[in-house]
C-alpha cells in the first residue's frame, strides 16, 4: 500500500506513478517533469492489483472498492468497471489473448481488455484455503501451480 511504484514508456517519454495507499495515479512527460495527469481512485488498492500494459499504453488497477480502472496514458480516458470480487491480491494479464486475471484469496475472474467485460460467466471458486500460484509460462501463456 505504501509504496509508489513507477512504470516508464521510453516510447512515449511518459512517467507513470502509482501510489495504493493514496490511492493515485500520476503522469509525466520525461523530460520536463509536466504533470499531464492525475487521477484520484475511489480507494486504496495493494501494488500487485496493478498491470502495466506498455503495447496498449494502459494501466490497468483494481481497487477495494472493488473497480476495476482501465488508464489509457496517451488519451487520458479512464473507464471505470464494477467488479464483484473483494480483497483483491494481485493481477495478471495473458497478453497474448488479451485477458486480464484478477484474483483474491478465494476467486479468479477474467475480463477481456480493452472492454473488460468478465468473460466467464461464473466465478471459479476455489475449494483450497490459499491460492495457488499463477504465472506466465516461457510461451507467454498464463499457468497454475
Amino acid at each position: 500500500f505504501n509504496n509508489t511504484d513507477l512504470y516508464y514508456d521510453e516510447q512515449y517519454n511518459i512517467l507513470l506513478g502509482v501510489t495504493g495507499k493514496l490511492a493515485q495515479v500520476n503522469l509525466m512527460n520525461i523530460p520536463g517533469i509536466q504533470q499531464l495527469f492525475i487521477y484520484q481512485c475511489v480507494s486504496e488498492f495493494e501494488n500487485n492489483s496493478v498491470y502495466f500494459y506498455k503495447q496498449e499504453t494502459s494501466l490497468i488497477i483494481a481497487d477495494n472498492t472493488p473497480i476495476l480502472y482501465l488508464f489509457n496514458y496517451l488519451t487520458q480516458n479512464t473507464t471505470e468497471v464494477k467488479i464483484q470480487i473483494r480483497n483483491i491480491i494481485g493481477m495478471l494479464m495473458d497478453e497474448s489473448k488479451k485477458v486480464v486475471f484478477v484474483y483474491s484469496n478465494q476467486f479468479i475472474q477474467m475480463y477481456q481488455f480493452p472492454s473488460m467485460f468478465f468473460q466467464i460467466p461464473n466465478q471459479i471458486q476455489l475449494q483450497l484455503r490459499h491460492l495457488p500460484t499463477l504465472y506466465l509460462s516461457t510461451q507467454q501463456r498464463l499457468c497454475m501451480q
